[in-house]
């Protein structure tokens, strides 16, 4: 007979490779996923809107900036 902890600790190894590539696609493209992904649109009007005016055609001010 087989071992029984060894199809335990095969099923752990398992989940921690594919954890382990889930977060590996998510450092690789971190503004692609929107469930995790970083607001990219809000930052950029946030740094747009404090670098220029709010008068200047350039600044983003038609996005709406509430977390």
């Amino acid at each position: 007979m087989h071992d029984p902890g060894g199809a335990f600790i095969g099923f752990i190894s398992f989940i921690g490779f594919i954890i382990a590539e889930r977060l590996g696609a998510f450092t690789e493209n971190p503004f692609k996923d929107g469930l995790y992904g970083l607001p990219i649109n809000r930052i950029c009007a946030t740094i747009s809107e404090n670098l220029l005016s709010i008068d200047h055609p350039l600044s983003f001010t038609d996005l709406d900036l509430t977390p």
